[in-house]
């Protein structure tokens, strides 16, 4: 395998020099639904008549569903997304509609919650959870899997040959996941998250420096500037790592997970790489790639609030978007500016129905932007925070990115699956005998239905003194003894224990 990947960086430049483009050709083609969970299931019907093994991830984050796309995209089989305290119905329907006979869960019950796991056996489904103490282990259950699907009883060895990524950065992870699953042989390649406390030996990583520390000099890297150069990279090095033509490139949103997590079916089925874009406009290097690389087919996986029609277009379009220019828009020393009859636009502007946030300077903003909230419901709010795309737009309501949702008003409230890493850290300073309990599945962390202002609240309880009901709009969830309780703010993140 180091022989083979010494030839990476000589082999991606052969790539981009020698190839011819056929972009006239190009077939585009999209998969989406009507939420995160739909998606999948889209997928899985575009694909599948039947699918007696299914993998079930979280659709309330990322990091497991992430590494186990390399079993997915290895085995060619479904991935599909659940909630945490209750299976969506057209997952479930799916489920009947593939006659399932086996399912892996992808984590631990505070991911996929054992009311999931009920539902399923109801159904006469086995169920096998992968799942460990934290993400390493549970990357770790994921590789043993699929070490043992590939062995078939053979007396193999397992290997050492470990491809790492950083667990937090949902773009890197996702092409590497549905990418490594499809390297083929006795002995595989596994990904496992880098962790400074639990450095692995390994051969490959993904992602640049800040995201991955420097290894020694048999450590071979694929990174490009960004996110978006990073799936570049991994795409023009497809051949190389996999032994397969590639001809087939899956578009994905790189700012925002959902829609995407369950791309690695489509890797695995079409032999293909994920490249990532943002929403509105075709990243250049990456309609380059597509362009003048003898690609034959893209498929576009989410909607349009995911990937627009714009970048549906860009793929064929034999301009330049990246020369062009808007109205008052200027580029100035690598700043974007916006000039109405001559002078900066500062602060809060809407340009052609966008909104955007300029600074005092007229800077253009992209990322995270804080600043006081007034809600009608709750006054007045410190520090909220806002996104806006890498294109300066502030983000549309629905739109997810790193933990929070934007709302109707632009400004974002955390999501739960944030929420409860946000807690599960303090209460990992707090107690770190509580946290590890919670790891070990001894205790449990749940979110209380009721809300107080801008506060959200969670308990933790002993496994044994908690419970869960069914009612219209999900399930009620409580606990006969509760050991301790946390709120957390919607708008900043901030927890307290209370």
């Amino acid at each position: 395998m180091k022989k083979i990947l010494s030839s990476l960086v000589c082999s991606a430049i052969l790539l981009s020099l020698g190839a011819v483009s056929n972009a006239a050709d190009i077939d585009v083609q999209r998969i989406s639904g009507v939420s995160r969970y739909s998606t999948p299931v889209e997928i899985s019907k575009t694909y599948f008549e039947t699918a007696p093994i299914v993998v079930l991830a979280s659709g309330e984050g990322y990091a497991d569903a992430l590494v186990g796309g390399s079993l997915v995209s290895q085995e060619q089989i479904p991935m599909l997304l659940t909630r945490a305290a209750s299976l969506p119905k057209e997952t479930k329907e799916e489920l009947i509609r593939l006659k399932t006979k086996k399912v892996y869960i992808l984590g631990g019950i505070n991911t996929v919650s054992k009311n999931i796991e009920t539902s399923l056996k109801s159904m006469n489904i086995e169920v096998k959870r992968l799942a460990g103490k934290n993400r390493m282990d549970t990357a770790g259950e994921i590789a043993r899997e699929r070490y043992l699907i590939n062995a078939n009883g053979k007396d193999v060895p397992m290997g050492d040959s470990y491809v790492g990524i950083n667990a937090y950065n949902y773009a890197d992870a996702l092409v590497a996941g549905s990418l490594i699953g499809q390297i083929r042989g006795e002995v595989l390649s596994y990904i496992y998250p880098y962790s400074s406390s639990n450095p692995m030996p390994y051969y490959l990583v993904f992602g640049g420096k800040a995201s991955i520390p420097s290894f020694d000099e048999y450590t071979q890297r694929i990174a490009g500037k960004n996110r978006f150069e990073t799936a570049v990279e991994a795409a023009k090095n497809f051949k190389t790592l996999t032994g397969k033509d590639l001809k087939t490139v899956i578009l994905v949103d790189g700012t925002n997970y959902p829609d995407a997590l369950a791309a690695s079916t489509v890797a695995g089925k079409e032999s293909a790489a994920i490249v990532t874009t943002s929403p509105e406009n075709l990243y250049k290097e990456s309609k380059k790639f597509i362009r003048n690389n003898d690609i034959e087919k893209v498929i576009i996986i989410g909607g349009e609030k995911s990937v627009s029609k714009s970048v549906e277009s860009e793929i064929n379009d034999s301009e330049d978007v990246s020369s062009s220019t808007l109205g008052g828009w200027k580029v100035e020393n690598n700043n974007k500016y916006y000039y109405r009859n001559g002078v900066k636009l500062t602060g809060w502007q809407i340009i052609e129905g966008s909104k955007y946030y300029f600074n005092s300077s007229g800077v253009m903003q992209t990322g995270w932007h804080f600043e006081d909230y007034n809600s009608s419901k709750y006054g007045r709010v410190s520090n909220a925070r806002y996104h806006l795309m890498p294109d300066g737009r502030l983000a549309e309501t629905g739109s997810e990115f790193d933990g929070w949702i934007t709302t109707k008003d632009g400004v974002s409230e955390i999501l739960s699956s944030k929420a409860r890493e946000n807690i599960l850290n303090k209460v990992s300073k707090d107690s770190p005998q509580v946290f590890q309990e919670i790891n070990n599945n001894t205790m449990i962390l749940f979110r209380d239905s009721q809300i107080s202002g801008v506060y959200d609240i969670y308990h933790i309880s002993k496994i044994e003194d908690y419970w869960s009901v069914p009612y219209e709009n999900g399930i009620r969830e409580g606990s006969n003894e509760i050991l301790a309780t946390y709120s957390i703010n919607r708008y900043t993140g901030d927890v307290a224990k209370k």
